[in-house]
């Protein structure tokens, strides 16, 4: 196992193109398969999970610590079993 990115998390999701989404205190970050950072999701507050839902499954739906939930509409689409 090696380390892609030294941003630490709680709850993490795929999409279908092997970039994943680590909730944090700062919300959502993306990283691409070699852990470069693609993506911020801001969501005023620390995100404790994630996940991917929806008809088409582009749906990112993030959870905080207060019991809120986010959903952001992705142009891709959650990994398969995600």
């Amino acid at each position: 196992m090696r380390q892609i990115t030294v941003w630490a998390g709680d709850g993490m999701s795929m999409d279908e193109l092997g970039n994943f989404y680590i909730s944090n205190g700062q919300g959502v970050m993306g990283f691409d398969p070699s852990g470069n950072n693609i993506l911020m999701i801001p969501i005023g507050t620390s995100g404790t999970n994630n996940t991917f839902a929806g008809r088409d499954n582009k749906l990112l739906f993030i959870t905080d610590g207060a019991g809120h939930v986010t959903g952001v509409k992705m142009n891709v689409k959650g990994a398969p079993g995600n």
